[in-house]
């Protein structure tokens, strides 16, 4: 199992690179064959080759220490109870005008996502979830990748 950091052509994850900054632009979790993700159509499994060959992977990371039945067994129960929930498009709002504000007006940024609708999920709150950090309703894929990789529970996949 492995998390993916990527960037696509498509307008949104442009718009959510100009405006962060950053190379990418959404994070799913791979297995492989499949790729769990959250994106404008929801939480959803794709088939993994496809989705693989439709983004540009920007970084991708692995557990230091795998365990692969305990993965698949966590990755069957969030999807169990997650799969078909709606993506968080005010969450997605507020943290884009959450960013312009601070990078223009030099407002601080808030700690907490004041539009997050319970039940829904951004791509970075699926992949929180399942790689069990705390929730952080304001953190990027970026920002998610260095946070995981800086706990020492995470690695560069080779």
């Amino acid at each position: 199992m492995k998390l993916l950091f990527t960037a696509s052509q498509l307008p949104l994850s442009k718009a959510i690179r100009t405006v962060t900054g950053e190379p990418c632009s959404h994070c799913a979790i791979d297995f492989g064959s499949v790729v769990a993700q959250s994106n404008l159509l929801g939480v959803g499994l794709e088939y993994g080759p496809f989705f693989v060959k439709s983004v540009e992977v920007i970084h991708t990371l692995e557990r230091v220490t795998p365990d692969q039945a305990a993965d698949n067994a966590h990755f069957a129960s969030i999807m169990g109870t997650e799969q078909n929930s709606y993506y968080d498009v005010l969450a997605l709002l507020f943290c884009a005008l959450a960013m312009l504000a601070s990078k223009y007006l030099k407002t601080p940024m808030p700690k907490k996502n004041l539009w997050r609708v319970s039940g829904t999920y951004l791509c970075t709150d699926l992949a929180q979830q399942f790689a069990g950090v705390a929730d952080n309703t304001m953190i990027t894929p970026e920002g998610l990748y260095q946070q995981l990789k800086a706990s020492g529970q995470w690695k560069d996949a080779t």
